[in-house]
């Protein structure tokens, strides 16, 4: 008896069978046609069309060979095999595929579909990993033939992206505003007033060693690390290098990249981490300097911060240059407080949406699972 295929969720009206199809029974794919790079723009300018390439969007240019709704499969490059949607005029370049669908088979369906399919995987090559148009037509996978199906599928899930699409416009305008307010109020064109109407006293410019101590980590061997255990391990890079069972610092603590691409990248740890050897902590010498308002203050300098960076094979920052890096802060507990709740509360407002992105994002996951074979 042939076994049935079908989807774990499934919109009930919908009985039909699904069947195992090549991708060249769904669609013809074609790489797109060379373009100088002279003629590609980083910046979006009037009259000029989306480029894509292998990793995906290229840039902008002046003129277009697609026009219509299509999706792309990068061809060649690091990111080969990653699919967008693309819609009305654009440039495809011979590093991307256009995928054309044969009839009685949805473009926003197929585009799912292709998505799940981990295309990288087929890919070949290392110094310039590639995939072979001819491999692609040869992968095979579950489908839906209702046309109907494939729409009311690809509608829902199109309207699920329509709200994680809302969320990420959300966070990045959120960073944006804050980034803006911070300028506004460390080059004090904003000023928080005391209860009696009055500024604070004006701000004094000393160096970081005038505040604080820093004090740099111990390595941890990164093969006793995992993904489970309880504390991060805080070193050069911006996300954990991993967790273990044990710490070495106490949580609410800044912390600064030492080594690395990513040296001088500031950040607050709110739970006890271990500080890794290529990071380093801050430590008040004063009890009456408000650790949120240093941590904002330091974000505010992270740019000139990074600059501080020596070396090229393995770029660090040196304890020294941070200890004699100046700042222009104010001295008034009280007015550090008011900026660092201010400022805290726009963060929290970001990772609250990033909270909600990140649910939205694993709900789409498992019904991509579910809704395909």
């Amino acid at each position: 008896m042939m076994e049935k295929l079908q989807p774990k969720l499934r919109f009930p009206e919908f009985k039909e069978n699904w069947e195992e199809k090549k991708i060249d029974d769904i669609c013809h794919m074609q790489a797109g046609k060379f373009i100088q790079a002279s003629k590609i723009s980083e910046n979006l300018e009037s009259n000029f069309f989306p480029c894509y390439g292998g990793n995906g969007l290229r840039g902008y240019t002046n003129t277009f060979n697609y026009e219509g709704k299509y999706s792309l499969i990068g061809r060649q490059g690091a990111l080969c095999g990653n699919v967008n949607l693309v819609n009305n005029k654009f440039y495809a370049t011979e590093h991307a595929i256009v995928v054309n669908l044969k009839p009685y088979f949805d473009t926003d369906y197929t585009y799912y579909l292709l998505g799940l399919l981990n295309l990288n995987q087929y890919a070949t090559g290392q110094a310039q990993p590639g995939l072979s148009v001819q491999n692609l037509k040869e992968i095979k996978a579950i489908v839906s033939n209702s046309l109907p199906e494939q729409q009311k599928i690809a509608t829902f899930l199109t309207t699920v992206d329509d709200k994680i699409n809302v969320l990420k416009q959300k966070v990045s305008l959120l960073e944006k505003y804050k980034k803006g307010v911070m300028q506004q109020i460390f080059s004090q064109q904003i000023r928080f007033k005391h209860v009696n109407g009055n500024y604070y006293p004006e701000w004094e410019e000393k160096c970081l060693g005038e505040v604080c101590d820093v004090k740099k980590g111990e390595q941890f061997n990164k093969e006793d690390l995992n993904e489970s255990d309880l504390f991060p391990c805080i070193n050069g890079g911006v996300e954990p290098s991993g967790y273990t069972h044990l710490y070495n610092r106490n949580q609410n603590t800044i912390t600064i990249s030492e080594g690395g691409n990513s040296c001088g990248f500031i950040n607050f740890i709110k739970t006890k981490f271990w500080c890794g050897g290529h990071c380093y902590t801050i430590e008040l010498k004063k009890s009456d300097f408000n650790i949120n308002y240093l941590y904002q203050l330091l974000k505010s300098y992270q740019n000139e911060i990074m600059k501080l960076r020596v070396g090229s094979g393995l770029p660090n920052i040196q304890k020294k240059d941070l200890l004699s890096f100046n700042l222009v802060q104010s001295a008034n507990f009280e007015e550090q407080t008011k900026i660092a709740e201010f400022l805290s509360g726009i963060d929290e407002k970001i990772e609250t949406t990033k909270l909600q992105l990140s649910k939205m994002e694993v709900w789409k996951k498992g019904l991509l699972q579910g809704m395909f074979c």
